[in-house]
């Protein structure tokens, strides 16, 4: 059953992988973006692209069919090991697709300089795939947009606040593990591994303020002064509104929409 079926089912997948590009279609995309970048940089900001990745999930599905109107019998084309070999796979590869990315309602966005890692990852994980079966894989595809406009509209606005979210959201979840440790607990005090780790947190989260926004460069680095101070908690709770607050402006602003 793990076996290629047909040549047809080779090219199915492919196109399904690559977003229903022919082989033909994808390598000649492949050599579009070989060439020079496609919008103009603006100064400062290094191009802007929206990243898709495409990764085979070991839950194909072989046949399905109701019995009742309450029960659907499934079929998969692998069998469990091999679906948990697939879901490791694309666990460990996507972790550099989150950390070199934002997700902008649904989009996800990097520079320039943040293409190849993702590349890599996913290349990886195509190779690790198709070792399981030459049917998997993954691809990846990056979508250049104009960073002038950005600059210049209403854009620039929410794509800080995704970025600003989503730095607020990082360090408010791992503060919040951490001060529910044990040895926290104890001291309410932050050993220096934990402390190193809290600041290399702070790092990372400079690759993703996408827009070298000054406001969010700075909080960061606020962030990082209460955490070498060790004052978790009010930073806790200063993340946790923060984050409350722009729930509930992001909800106001899906419901104008509508």
């Amino acid at each position: 059953m793990d076996e290629i079926q047909s040549e047809r089912t080779v090219v199915e997948d492919f196109g399904y992988l690559t977003g229903g590009y022919t082989a033909e279609e994808a390598e000649a995309l492949d050599k579009e973006f070989d060439k020079e970048p496609w919008v103009t940089p603006v100064q400062g900001i290094q191009n802007l692209y929206i990243v898709r990745v495409i990764m085979s999930s070991g839950h194909n599905v072989e046949e399905s069919r109701s019995i009742g109107d309450f029960i659907q019998e499934t079929t998969y084309r692998f069998n469990k090991d091999t679906r948990k070999k697939v879901a490791a796979i694309r666990m460990k590869h996507k972790q550099p697709l989150y950390e070199n990315s934002v997700d902008f309602h649904g989009l996800w966005i990097c520079k320039e300089d943040q293409i190849m890692p993702i590349m890599h990852a996913v290349e990886e994980a195509d190779m690790e795939l198709r070792k399981i079966n030459t049917i998997l894989g993954a691809a990846s595809e990056f979508i250049p947009l104009s960073t002038s406009d950005i600059v210049m509209g209403e854009l620039y606005g929410k794509i800080v606040d995704s970025i600003r979210y989503r730095v607020f959201k990082d360090v408010f979840d791992r503060i919040s593990e951490v001060m529910e440790n044990k040895t926290y607990l104890k001291k309410a005090e932050l050993t220096q591994r934990t402390k190193d780790s809290l600041i290399n947190l702070c790092d990372q989260l400079h690759i993703i303020n996408l827009l070298n926004d000054k406001d969010i460069t700075d909080k960061i680095e606020d962030i990082r002064k209460k955490i070498e101070s060790n004052t978790l908690a009010p930073l806790k709770q200063e993340l946790d509104d923060a984050i409350k607050g722009m729930q509930v402006k992001s909800r106001w602003t899906a419901l104008s929409l509508t």
